[in-house]
């Protein structure tokens, strides 16, 4: 089974240049052959079951390995950033730093909160990954 993709396409304000059709199979290959080697990294690690990627101004992904069913799936939730016009960048060092704070954080206390309610891992906690890493990205890139 392929990946689940939660990725809003990317904005008209992107810069994106034109585009063959060799282009986009070769970088469609490249991704399929990306997303293979999370899959396998997860599963040498079992004790990971989330992966988060972010390449600077380009997109941001979380990997997820569902268990359960007859085999486990990768869920790749894609993120689109906005497009920041250099001379509008005041400094990016401190980003990526920025973003997994955030994210460990929101992690954390989603998951004290799941808790407190009694609920159990699974789902809730998978959502509540994605929500967490989503609040990252909007505070590495405010």
């Amino acid at each position: 089974m392929g990946p689940l993709v939660d990725a809003p396409a990317p904005s008209s304000s992107s810069p994106s240049p034109p585009r063959g059709k060799e282009d986009e199979e070769a970088e469609e290959a490249e991704d399929a052959r990306f997303c293979a080697a999370v899959r396998r990294w997860l599963q040498r690690h079992p004790h990971v079951r989330r992966l988060a990627v972010t390449s600077g101004p380009l997109r941001a992904r979380l990997f997820q390995l569902l268990v359960g069913g007859r085999a486990p799936r990768l869920a790749v939730h894609s993120y689109h950033l906005p497009f920041i016009p250099p001379q509008e960048v005041v400094n990016p060092i401190g980003a990526g730093d920025t973003c997994s704070a955030v994210t460990l954080s929101a992690l954390l206390a989603l998951r004290a909160e799941a808790q407190q309610q009694g609920c159990e891992e699974g789902e809730k906690e998978d959502a509540a990954a994605v929500h967490a890493f989503r609040l990252g990205l909007a505070a590495a890139t405010a």
